[in-house]
């Protein structure tokens, strides 16, 4: 809640806000209201706009990069387990790590952009400690944090985790196929969902699936 400043003079004021909603996306409005009479509003204000054009174009490359990165990392992480032996070939690994680098790195990117695409403003804001800190603590930048930490891990471990036996690849694989996966739920729509733990099983295992398939 913001309470009005004490001695306000009379006429009309307009109040503009900008908020992140619980979907990652901001939302801008404003309205205006008087103090004894009503006087005269000249002009639109400002702030009421959709923001930088060139910032929400970045953010969605982000995420398309993003959805690349999780379906050559992860699913080739995954089809390591139905194609052992893919696990020795040279190209194979490296398309599959460069797939898992492509996703951290889209994965910063969206994290970074959230800033000015939340507040309206330009990439200069991108790294404001105020705006990121922000992000950090909301719902969208938990995911993206958590999501950034597991893929730190795999990559960490990558060439140890490609030497061990099948049952045990498997479960480490799944141990980062899972919070990924959950991870593009919790930052979409369905996060939001009345039903949302039914919304999140779902996203999570359509990502998944297609990952897989693809």
């Amino acid at each position: 809640g913001v309470r009005l400043r004490s001695g306000l003079a009379n006429g009309t004021y307009t109040v503009t806000y900008r908020v992140i909603s619980a979907d990652s996306h901001p939302v801008s409005g404003g309205f205006t209201f008087s103090i004894g009479a009503p006087s005269k509003v000249l002009g639109v204000p400002a702030g009421l706009g959709g923001g930088s054009t060139a910032v929400g174009m970045a953010l969605g490359t982000a995420r398309f990069v993003n959805y690349l990165g999780v379906v050559v990392g992860i699913g080739g992480l995954v089809f390591f387990i139905l194609w052992p032996a893919g696990r020795r070939d040279r190209a194979a690994r490296r398309l599959t790590v460069a797939g898992l680098m492509t996703l951290f790195v889209g994965s910063a990117a969206a994290f970074l952009l959230e800033a000015p695409y939340a507040a309206g403003t330009g990439f200069g804001s991108m790294f404001d400690a105020g705006l990121l800190s922000t992000i950090a603590n909301s719902h969208y930048g938990v995911a993206l944090i958590g999501r950034l930490i597991t893929l730190a891990a795999a990559l960490a471990i990558y060439r140890r985790l490609l030497r061990q036996s099948g049952w045990i690849y498997a479960v480490l694989v799944a141990s980062v196929a899972l919070p990924v996966a959950d991870s593009f739920a919790h930052t979409g729509h369905s996060a939001v969902h009345d039903s949302n733990g039914v919304a999140l099983l779902s996203d999570a295992a359509h990502v998944l699936a297609a990952s897989v398939w693809l």
